[in-house]
C-alpha cells in the first residue's frame, strides 16, 4: 500500500470510546491509497511500529502530514524517512474554536529526528459550526512558537488564518522569532476578508528596494538575516499602522481600566490570548497585575508561559495551580516557580511524579496542596516558620523537625499508598510536628500501616477530626478514643461493616441522634448531636439497617435526654424499637429522598422517583411515642444526578399516602416544596401544612469541612 509513496497522511480522532485512524499514501500522479480502521483502544504505538517495519517502502516520502495529537508518538517514523523535506501538522479545533496549543512545544525535538527537514507547515483548522481561527488564536499559537525561538528549526509556515488576522496578531514587543504567518488559499480563490487589491505597484516598489539592498549580499547567512529583518519590519510597520486605526475605533477608545475589568472574568488561557490581540489590549492586560495573581491553567503549560504570567503579577501575592504532564518535567516548572517563591500565597501542585523538596523560601505562603508524594525536609519552604496554615497532601515523608509546618492548622494527608511498592506516610510524630492543628483529615487508613499513625492525646488545639478507613476489618474507634483531647467539636469516622464499633462514647450525652440510610448496600451514617453544637458521626459501608439498629440498642441508656431525632424514611420500621424507647422525644424529623422500590441506587438518576409507602409506619410509631408533638417531613431531591425540587405531582402522591394514616397523628409539617408547586394541593381534613420558606438539605448534623481550594 505505501510502496512508492511520496506523501504520507495520517488522520486520527477519538469518539465514543473508539479511535478512528485514516492512513493515506499519495504516489506520483496524485494516485492515492487509503486505509481506514477503528479500534476500541488507542493503537497509535502499534501503527508507528508497523510503519517502522515498512521503512524501506517509505524511503521516497518527501511530505509527512499527521494530526498534532500524533506528533510525539510518530517521532520514530519521522527519523526513518531519509528524504523527508516537509512536515505538515494539522491542528484542529476541539469544539467551538477551542484549540490545544501544546503541540508547538514538541517541535523543539524535530532537529534531533529530521536533520534534513526544510519546511514545517502548521495548518490550523476550525470546526465547521463556528467562525474560523481569529487573531486571538494566532497570538496564542505565536506565543507557543516564540517559546522555542532558541531552537534551530526549519522555516515554519502557518496556514489557516486570514490576511487581516496575520497582520494583527504580531506582538510588537517581541522580535525573537521572525515567523511568517500566511493564509494559503486554493489557486484562483477570491479572498473574502478584503476587497480586490492590485498589488502590482507595491510589488514593483518592493522589487526595487530589494535589488538595491541585496546586490552587495554574497553569503547565505547575510541573506537570511536580511529576509528576517524584512519580515519583522514589514509586519511590525503594518501592526503600528493598524494600531493607529484601532485607536480611533470604538474598541480603541475603551479605557484600559474598563478593559482590565472585563479581562478579570476570563479564564487564564483566554487572558493570555487577550494580551496578544493588539497593543491597547496588551497594555490594558499588563497594566493590571491583579489579573496575573491568580494563575490556574486548565491543562499543563510550558515553563516559558508560566514565567511570562508570573512576571506580569508585579509584587502581588500569587495563587498558583500547576498541572504537569509529559514531556514537561517537574524540575522545569519548579525552576520557573522558584524565583517567585516569596510571592506565592497558595500553591496547588498536581503531578504524578516525584518532585523537588520545595526548599525555596516562601514567607507569605498560606496553603500548599500536592497530589504527589512529598518528602519534606527541615529546610521545607526555607526552613523558617511563616504563614503556612493549610497543608493538603497525598502521601508524605515527614522529617524529625520542620519549622515551616509548625504553624499549620489544617492538615489533610493520605496514609496508605496506591502502589504496593511505595511506602506509607510516616505520621507517628504528627502531634510534635503540628502543635497547632485545628482540623485533621487522614484518608486511606489500613490495618497493615496503622502503626504509622500517632499515639497519645492530640494537641489541645484540635477541634475537628475526620478519619477514613480502607481495610474492611479495621475499626477506627480506638484511634478516636486515644486522640480525644476533650476539645473536639466534630468527629467523623468512615469505615466498613466487618467490624462492630462501640458507639457508647459518641452517644453519651447526645440530645439528638440521626440515621441516614438509603439501602443495605450503601453507607449508613449514624450521627449524634451534643450540647453547644458538638457532633459525632460514623459512616459504615454495607452494615445494613438491621445491624445499625442493634448498635443503637446497645447504647440506648445514653439517650435519656434526647428530645429530637432525624431518620431516613426507609429506616422508620427497622428503627422502630430504638425510636419507641426514647422516653423524652418530642420531635421526629423524617428525611425523604428519591429511591426506586427495586433498585438501591443512590443518588437516584430520577429526581422524582419517590417511594412514599414507608411513611405508613408513622401510625405505629405515633402510638408508642406518646410525647411526640411534631413530625416534620423533609423532602429533598438535591442529591440526585439532576438536582431539582419536588413538584406538584410529588406533593399529591405524598398527600395521598398521608390520607391513609389516622387523623390523630401529631401535626405534620412538609418542607422542600416550592410555593408554586403546592398552591393547589388540597389539605382539607388533614393535620398537615406545607412550610415553603424552610430550606431542606442533606440529612446531616454538621457540614464536614472541606479543604480550601481557590481554583
Amino acid at each position: 500500500m505505501v510502496s512508492g509513496a511520496v506523501e504520507l497522511i495520517i488522520r486520527h480522532q477519538s469518539a465514543f470510546d473508539e479511535m478512528h485512524m485514516d492512513i493515506v499514501a499519495v504516489c506520483s500522479g496524485d494516485r492515492r491509497r487509503k486505509l481506514c480502521f477503528c479500534s476500541g483502544r488507542d493503537d497509535t504505538n502499534l501503527v508507528s511500529q508497523r510503519l517502522l517495519d515498512l521503512r524501506s517502502a517509505l524511503a521516497g516520502v518527501r511530505n509527512f502530514e499527521p494530526t498534532d495529537a500524533l506528533l510525539v508518538d510518530l517521532f520514530p517514523v519521522l527519523a526513518a524517512l531519509p528524504n523527508l523535506v516537509r512536515l505538515t501538522l494539522i491542528i484542529k479545533a476541539r469544539a467551538a474554536r477551542e484549540f490545544w496549543w501544546d503541540m508547538p512545544s514538541h517541535l523543539s525535538r524535530i532537529p534531533n529526528h529530521c536533520p534534513g527537514l526544510l519546511w514545517i507547515v502548521i495548518s490550523v483548522v476550525g470546526d465547521r459550526q463556528h467562525s474560523p481561527p481569529d487573531s486571538q488564536d494566532a497570538s496564542a499559537l505565536l506565543a507557543q512558537l516564540e517559546s522555542i525561538a532558541h531552537v534551530d528549526l526549519p522555516d515554519i509556515l502557518v496556514k489557516g488564518f486570514s490576511s487581516c488576522t496575520c497582520a494583527a496578531c504580531r506582538n510588537p514587543h517581541s522580535t525573537a522569532f521572525p515567523l511568517p504567518l500566511r493564509n494559503e488559499r486554493r489557486a484562483g480563490a477570491r479572498s473574502r476578508t478584503m476587497r480586490d487589491f492590485d498589488d502590482s505597484r507595491l510589488r514593483a516598489r518592493v522589487t526595487r528596494d530589494y535589488e538595491s539592498v541585496v546586490r552587495d549580499i554574497t553569503r547565505a547567512e547575510e541573506m537570511k538575516s536580511f529576509v528576517d529583518a524584512v519580515m519583522i519590519t514589514a509586519v511590525g510597520t503594518v501592526r503600528e499602522l493598524l494600531s493607529e486605526v484601532n485607536q480611533q475605533s470604538f474598541m480603541g477608545r475603551i479605557p484600559s481600566e474598563v478593559l482590565a475589568a472585563c479581562f478579570a472574568y476570563l479564564p487564564w488561557e483566554s487572558l493570555i490570548r487577550a494580551s496578544h490581540v493588539c497593543q491597547s489590549w496588551r497594555a490594558a492586560a499588563l497594566s493590571a497585575p491583579p489579573l496575573w495573581s491568580h494563575i490556574a491553567p486548565w491543562s499543563h503549560c510550558t515553563p516559558w508561559l508560566l514565567r511570562m504570567a508570573l512576571s506580569r503579577a508585579g509584587a502581588r501575592p500569587l495563587d498558583l495551580k500547576v498541572d504537569i504532564c509529559a514531556p514537561i518535567t517537574p524540575e522545569d516548572l519548579y525552576a520557573a516557580i522558584a524565583p517567585y517563591s516569596r510571592q506565592i500565597r497558595y500553591l496547588a501542585w498536581h503531578c504524578d511524579q516525584p518532585t523537588s523538596p520545595w526548599e525555596f523560601p516562601a514567607p507569605v505562603m498560606e496553603a500548599f496542596c500536592s497530589s504527589s508524594t512529598q518528602t519534606l525536609t527541615e529546610s521545607f519552604l526555607g526552613g523558617c516558620a511563616g504563614r503556612l496554615r493549610c497543608l493538603y497532601l497525598q502521601r508524605v515523608h515527614l522529617p524529625d523537625s520542620c519549622p515551616a509546618i509548625s504553624t499549620v492548622t489544617d492538615l489533610n494527608v493520605v496514609l496508605t499508598p496506591f502502589n504496593e511498592d511505595e511506602s506509607p506516610s510516616n505520621l507517628c510524630r504528627l502531634w510534635d510536628l503540628f502543635p497547632h492543628l485545628e482540623w485533621l483529615q487522614i484518608l486511606a487508613i489500613t490495618r497493615p500501616y496503622s502503626h504509622m499513625l500517632p499515639s497519645g492525646r492530640a494537641p489541645a488545639s484540635l477541634r475537628e477530626l475526620s478519619l477514613e478507613c480502607m481495610s474492611t476489618d479495621y475499626d477506627l474507634m480506638p484511634h478516636y478514643l486515644a486522640w480525644d483531647n476533650g476539645n473536639l467539636n466534630h468527629v467523623s469516622l468512615r469505615q466498613y461493616a466487618d467490624t462492630r464499633p462501640d458507639l457508647a462514647r459518641m452517644a453519651r450525652g447526645a440530645v439528638k441522634p440521626a440515621v441516614k440510610h438509603a439501602s443495605d448496600k450503601s453507607r449508613t451514617r449514624v450521627m449524634f448531636e451534643h450540647p453547644a453544637g458538638v457532633t459525632r458521626s460514623i459512616n459504615i459501608s454495607g452494615i445494613g439497617i438491621g445491624n445499625t439498629a442493634a448498635l443503637l440498642e446497645a447504647v440506648q441508656p445514653n439517650f435519656s435526654t434526647v428530645r429530637s431525632a432525624m431518620v431516613s424514611h426507609v429506616a422508620l420500621e427497622p428503627l422502630a424499637g430504638v425510636l419507641a424507647a426514647l422516653p423524652e422525644i418530642e420531635q421526629l424529623v423524617v428525611h425523604i429522598v428519591p429511591k426506586t422500590a427495586d433498585e438501591p441506587t443512590y443518588p437516584n438518576p430520577d429526581p422524582h422517583a419517590f417511594v412514599w409507602t414507608p411513611l405508613a409506619f408513622l401510625a405505629d410509631l405515633a402510638r408508642t411515642m406518646r410525647r411526640l408533638r411534631a413530625i416534620p417531613l423533609h423532602v429533598w431531591c438535591g442529591g440526585c444526578r439532576r438536582p431539582t425540587f419536588a413538584d406538584a405531582d410529588d406533593a399529591r402522591a405524598l398527600i395521598a399516602q398521608l390520607c391513609s394514616l389516622p387523623r390523630d397523628l401529631p401535626p405534620i409539617e412538609i418542607q422542600g416544596f416550592p410555593a408554586e408547586e403546592v398552591s393547589s394541593v388540597d389539605l382539607t381534613g388533614l393535620n398537615v401544612r406545607f412550610d415553603v420558606a424552610a430550606t431542606v438539605g442533606e440529612l446531616t448534623l454538621h457540614e464536614r469541612k472541606e479543604g480550601y481550594y481557590p481554583f
